[in-house]
């Protein structure tokens, strides 16, 4: 990935090595020597090619080099995936789906509806709201991973009015009248 790993022994048949200097790319990084041995550790390296020198010097500051070339290449960050569906239910409803990362994971995942957050966990998420007035709602939700990168998919539910029309009690019959328009009628009325 981005990290290089430099490493080496330096030796002098007629005495012994006092110092290795490594150079890359015109940046110079002195190195500890153990028993000869030394090892340099680079972490988060930019794409690139890189030419190593490695100078030795000995006691008799007689001087010894070796080069090395290395290529790290451009690494290509992939953003999450995140479904949402809303199940309406009377003045409830429930936001789900699935999140999920290629090349790491999802560390966040907040669902947004009309503007209002809510933070849910875990690659299978769910969300249900309670109470909600009549209208409709639009819902995003928001998936970011571990290198920052996001993803995000949305949805719409309506929320419709409850009927409380009382033309119904228009269609009821009172009991009364059936009967009063049936002793009207046995007597000729």
């Amino acid at each position: 990935d981005q990290t290089a790993i430099i490493s080496g022994i330096a030796t002098d048949a007629d005495g012994e090595v006092t110092n290795v200097n490594i150079d890359i790319n015109g940046t110079a990084y002195p190195v500890v020597l153990s028993g000869g041995k030394f090892v340099l550790t680079l972490n988060d390296l930019e794409a690139g090619n890189y030419h190593v020198v490695a100078v030795a010097t000995d006691n008799d500051q007689m001087e010894g080099s070796d080069t090395a070339d290395f290529e790290i290449k451009e690494i290509i960050k992939i953003a999450p995936k995140v479904t949402v569906a809303a199940k309406v239910s009377d003045t409830s409803v429930t936001i789900s789906g699935s999140a999920s990362d290629e090349d790491g994971k999802v560390v966040e995942i907040t669902i947004s509806v009309n503007g209002t957050e809510y933070s849910v966990a875990g690659g299978n998420y769910s969300k249900t709201l309670t109470d909600l007035a009549p209208g409709d709602y639009d819902v995003v939700v928001t998936a970011t991973d571990n290198d920052g990168l996001t993803a995000t998919d949305t949805t719409s539910f309506a929320i419709e009015e409850e009927d409380d029309d009382d033309d119904d009690d228009d269609d009821v019959t009172n009991p009364w009248t059936s009967w009063w328009s049936w002793w009207m009628g046995l007597w000729g009325f």
